[in-house]
């Protein structure tokens, strides 16, 4: 019984996940502050970048806008699945607003913030829903809006990447 008690074993393992190599399209716009879209696409451009640097396998979908923001879930879901089924398995979607703007001096204060889901086009199962919110500064609204953005679709890639990994 002694001799019982000092024994142990130990293991070692490393989980792996597929969801890398899953084909992902991308459907992720910017909005103004009443929720129209905008020509910026920094979100967008973030959150591929953050998970192609992740190893994913990521496109931009050629959706407009109005496609996605201001619809239903389902009515995304369905457009991206009757639309791109085949070419992507997965689809990220959502928007992203600007939620606040403060001027200080020269300097102006953009606080952004976004919503995407991940959902597999076949079943039509949201995976994962994300929600952030970031802060930018710069003396120019357009530059501190541009920096705001693609730190937000940064931030929001990191998540998934974390979620799905």
């Amino acid at each position: 019984e002694e001799l019982a008690r000092t024994k142990s074993v130990r293991f070692s393992y490393e989980s792996l996940s597929l969801a890398g190599t899953i084909p992902t399209g991308i459907a992720v716009f910017d909005l103004d502050a009443t929720g129209t879209p905008i020509t910026m696409a920094e979100t967008s451009a973030g959150l591929l970048g953050e998970l192609g640097r992740a190893g994913f396998r990521v496109v931009a979908l050629p959706v407009g806008a109005m496609e996605v923001a201001g619809r239903s879930d389902s009515q995304v879901i369905s457009a991206l699945g009757s639309g791109y089924q085949g070419q992507v398995e997965r689809a990220v979607f959502g928007t992203a607003r600007i939620s606040e703007t403060v001027q200080e001096g020269q300097t102006i204060i953009i606080q952004v913030s976004g919503t995407v889901k991940v959902v597999e086009l076949a079943t039509g199962k949201v995976l994962l829903t994300v929600n952030k919110a970031k802060r930018a500064q710069g003396t120019s609204p357009a530059a501190a809006l541009a920096t705001a953005f693609k730190k937000l679709g940064e931030d929001l890639g990191q998540a998934i990447v974390n979620q799905l990994r």
